[in-house]
């Protein structure tokens, strides 16, 4: 994998990430199919918005939520 250098973008500071949680979590989607890859909160409110009641890597948001703070 190659990596993107230089600063990390002021959206990821805007959203509540650091530069390394949001690596861990997209690591973590690998090669799997996600609708969408956020914070906790950002994924819950886009499951309403679609009209499901849950989005997958809820749970594994939670966990990098905990671990950060």
């Amino acid at each position: 994998m190659r990596a993107i250098t230089g600063p990390p973008p002021a959206a990821l500071a805007r959203i509540g990430y650091t530069p390394e949680r949001w690596r861990r979590q997209v690591l973590a989607v690998g090669s799997d199919y996600y609708r969408a890859v956020g914070t906790v909160e950002a994924l819950v409110e886009k499951a309403a918005e679609i009209g499901h009641k849950w989005l997958r890597g809820v749970a594994f948001a939670r966990c990098l939520k905990k671990a950060s703070g």
